[in-house]
């Protein structure tokens, strides 16, 4: 798990280093899909030749899903905001998966 703190500059060389190491990758979010962060370092990854060719399963990005007007409510954030269940599903699919 890494946790890149910055958006800019982030640490791209310790992102690719894990990718080429497990094959595998999942980025997390809570942004909605829709102008992401994680999708910016999904296409990084796939157009990266190098990595490209060591992924052994297919990019993975948990996002928050589109909820406008959430305001303070914990329940609406929970809902909406990436939490450990998705995480962990989202781990097993990609563990699971095979090129």
């Amino acid at each position: 798990m890494i946790d890149l703190r910055t958006l800019w500059p982030y640490d791209w060389e310790t992102v690719s280093e894990s990718i080429s190491k497990t094959g595998r990758v999942i980025f997390v979010n809570e942004d909605t899909e829709v102008t992401n962060f994680g999708e910016h370092l999904i296409r990084r990854t796939v157009e990266d030749e190098e990595l490209f060719y060591k992924l052994q399963a297919r990019p993975k990005l948990i996002a928050g899903t589109f909820t406008p007007g959430i305001g303070l409510a914990d329940p609406l954030e929970m809902a909406s905001a990436p939490q450990l269940g998705h995480i962990l599903n989202a781990i097993r699919e990609v563990a699971a998966e095979r090129a």
